[in-house]
C-alpha cells in the first residue's frame, strides 16, 4: 500500500512538470539564458538526495522550474485565464485536474503556471484564480515539505542556528524567520538571492500577496472544488468539476504526513500572523 501511494505522489508531480505552455511563453522561455547558479544548485541535490522516489519527484520539479522561471517577464497573454500557482494550497489536486482535462481539450483557455509566476507577471488587465489556505495550516505544511528535504540544504542562514535547530519544529522555523532579517529574505521573500538560486523549495513559503491582484478570483481550501466550480462556471464555461472524490491530495497517507496539532499553538499563530499578515488578510476576507 505504502509503495501504491508512493507511485500516485510520483504520478503526481511528473504529470504537472510535464505541462505545456502556449507559444508566447515558449519563445521567452527558450530565448532566456540557463541559470548557472540554479544549475549548480540541482546537480549537488541530485548528489546529495538518498531517497530515490522523492528524488524523482523533485527532479521533475526542479526541471519544471529551470525552465520556466519567468523572474521579472511580464507575459502580454489577456486570453487565458491564469491560476496562479501559490505552494502548499491544493496544488497538486489542482494541477492533476487541469491537466488530464487539457489532455482531452477541456479547459484550455485555463493558462497554468509553475510556482515562481507573480501577478507581477500578467499584463496588469489578466483575470487569475489561486486557491487560498489558512496562513498557519500553509505554514505547517511547508515546514514539513522542506524539513523531509532537510538534507539538501547546504546553506548557513545565521550563526544563531543550524538548520536542524532551525526546522526542528514549525514553531522554530517562525521564530527563526522572525528573529533573523537574512532568513526571512532567504525563504519568503519571493526571488531573493540566494533564496531559491540555493535551494528550490523555498519556493513554496512565497507569500500569497506575490500571486494576488484586483484581477484574481479565490477559491479556499478545504472547499477548494466547491468554490472552483464557481468560478469556472463563470469564467471558462464547459470546464466542469464532474466528481470532487477524484481530486483529494495526492499525499495523503504518504511519509509527507506530519502533525496537524501545531495549528492550535497560540505562538505559532501570532507568529504566522507577523510573517504573513497581509495573506492573513485576504485569507480573512475571502474565506
Amino acid at each position: 500500500m505504502k509503495s501504491q501511494k508512493t507511485f500516485v505522489a510520483f504520478l503526481s508531480f511528473y504529470c504537472c512538470s510535464a505541462l505545456k505552455f502556449n507559444a508566447v511563453e515558449d519563445k521567452m522561455l527558450e530565448a532566456r539564458e540557463p541559470d548557472n547558479e540554479i544549475v549548480l544548485s540541482m546537480d549537488k541535490y541530485m548528489e546529495d538526495s538518498d531517497n530515490d522516489i522523492m528524488l524523482s519527484m523533485d527532479k521533475e520539479w526542479m526541471n519544471d522550474f529551470h525552465k520556466q522561471q519567468s523572474k521579472n517577464e511580464v507575459l502580454q497573454d489577456v486570453s487565458h485565464f491564469h491560476w496562479m500557482r501559490a505552494g502548499k494550497s491544493g496544488t497538486t489536486s489542482l494541477c492533476n485536474f487541469l491537466t488530464q482535462k487539457q489532455k482531452h481539450g477541456q479547459c484550455s483557455s485555463i493558462k497554468l503556471h509553475f510556482h515562481d509566476v507573480g501577478s507581477s507577471n500578467l499584463n496588469s488587465s489578466a483575470k487569475s484564480f489561486m486557491v487560498l489556505r489558512n496562513p498557519v495550516e500553509r505554514f505547517v505544511s511547508f515546514w514539513n515539505h522542506m524539513k523531509v528535504r532537510l538534507n539538501t540544504l547546504h546553506y548557513s542562514f545565521d550563526i544563531h542556528y543550524t538548520k536542524e535547530s532551525m526546522f526542528e519544529s514549525p514553531l522554530t522555523l517562525a521564530r527563526a524567520l522572525n528573529e533573523s532579517t537574512g532568513t526571512h529574505d532567504f525563504f519568503i521573500k519571493p526571488h531573493a538571492k540566494p533564496g531559491v538560486n540555493e535551494w528550490i523549495h523555498v519556493i513554496v513559503t512565497w507569500p500569497y500577496k506575490f500571486y494576488a491582484n484586483e484581477n484574481t478570483q479565490f477559491a479556499c481550501l478545504p472547499n477548494l472544488w466547491t468554490d472552483l466550480a464557481k468560478i469556472l462556471d463563470k469564467e471558462v464555461p464547459g470546464c466542469r468539476i464532474d466528481d470532487y472524490k477524484l481530486h483529494a491530495n495526492a499525499h495523503s497517507g504518504s511519509q509527507n504526513d506530519y502533525d496537524h496539532s501545531w495549528v492550535e499553538n497560540d505562538e505559532l499563530q501570532n507568529l504566522v500572523t507577523k510573517l504573513y499578515s497581509e495573506d492573513v488578510a485576504l485569507w480573512k476576507t475571502h474565506c
